[in-house]
């Protein structure tokens, strides 16, 4: 018997196999109700059905969600897609994971495969917020179920679930200024200067210390910057009593500076963060490290299960009803 294909089914009823494929993975098309039956009916008496929609054809969906981030090394990220595949889980999809590792052309990779006919939807962190905007307006402009979570492009029309990053970085900078701080720099990174968060962050950095008559300055974490972390410890004329970091991710480095120019935490230095972390404890070197640290490091919060469920809600009321570019963004806390 001769392979049945798609080009048969739509030589036989005289339409585009891109019609076909559309129809069968319930995509966004013009077309009449009669013509949707005629070709639902002929892959059904042709017992047509492609390997990724055999169990979906029915329901005209995968239950499968893809979740694109930047990297799941850190644990923030991790925590993130281990609540998005709960919370998906619970409510009948299953998700894939995608970890871009903060490459974009990988990130571009994972997004193409919308096409593919695969997903319901798509979750993503993009990786450093001008990236892939081409790309990212397709296929919202094709309709397809697209959520930003964490990290954003702000002008696409695309629904986002984020971190409430202005707020956060405004309180924690008044609470170094309340504990009697001047001298309060912003740590960033280099790779993170165009992203929504790392410029939100930085703004309600900016604000506060503006508020209070104080001078904002950044340092980064990384060397090629002539403002960065090892040149402003070793600067000790116009070295700054207390730090905001825009994360975590580099505790360890700080530390490490901390414990090479003899200064202690928060005697000399106050440090203050987003999100927890943990430091490795593993040789001599580490423990000598942790011991510059006298008071607990001050720590704010992002919920990122309520970041997780937002975000997951806000896709699959897309895959169900279509684009809505709805915000919601989610204030962080101090425990």
């Amino acid at each position: 018997m001769t392979k049945v294909t798609l080009q048969t089914i739509a030589n036989e009823l005289q339409v585009s196999k891109s019609l076909i494929s559309k129809i069968i993975n319930n995509r966004d098309v013009s077309v009449s109700d009669k013509v949707r039956q005629q070709v639902l009916d002929k892959i059904k008496e042709y017992n047509y059905v492609p390997n990724r929609a055999a169990a979906a054809l029915n329901l005209k969906r995968m239950q499968l969600i893809a979740c694109i981030v930047i990297n799941t090394s850190y644990d923030y990220y991790s925590d993130l897609v281990y609540n998005i595949e709960q919370y998906a889980f619970r409510k009948g999809y299953n998700v894939v994971l995608c970890n871009a590792a903060e490459d974009v052309e990988r990130e571009k990779k994972y997004l193409e495969m919308y096409g593919t006919g695969l997903f319901d939807g798509i979750l993503v962190a993009t990786s450093d917020g001008v990236s892939n905007r081409e790309l990212l307006e397709k296929i919202h402009n094709e309709k397809f179920p697209l959520v930003f979570v964490d990290r954003y492009i702000p002008d696409l029309g695309i629904s986002i679930v984020a971190t409430e990053n202005h707020h956060g970085a405004s309180i924690l900078t008044t609470e170094l200024i309340q504990r009697g701080r001047k001298r309060i720099d912003f740590v960033g990174y280099g790779f993170s200067d165009k992203t929504m968060v790392q410029r939100e962050r930085f703004n309600g950095y900016t604000a506060a210390m503006q508020e209070h008559g104080l001078k904002p300055r950044i340092v980064y974490t990384d060397n090629q910057h002539e403002h960065n972390l090892e040149n402003m410890f070793r600067d000790s004329d116009n070295r700054p009593d207390a730090l905001v970091m825009i994360s975590s991710w580099q505790i360890q480095d700080m530390l490490r500076l901390c414990r090479k120019y003899g200064l202690k935490i928060p005697r000399d230095i106050l440090i203050a963060t987003f999100d927890e972390f943990r430091v490795p404890f593993n040789t001599m070197n580490d423990i000598q490290n942790t011991k510059v640290v006298e008071d607990p490091i001050l720590i704010i919060k992002q919920d990122v299960k309520r970041v997780a469920t937002t975000a997951v809600d806000v896709l699959l009321d897309e895959i169900e009803s279509g684009p809505k570019n709805v915000q919601h963004f989610i204030n962080p806390y101090f425990e």
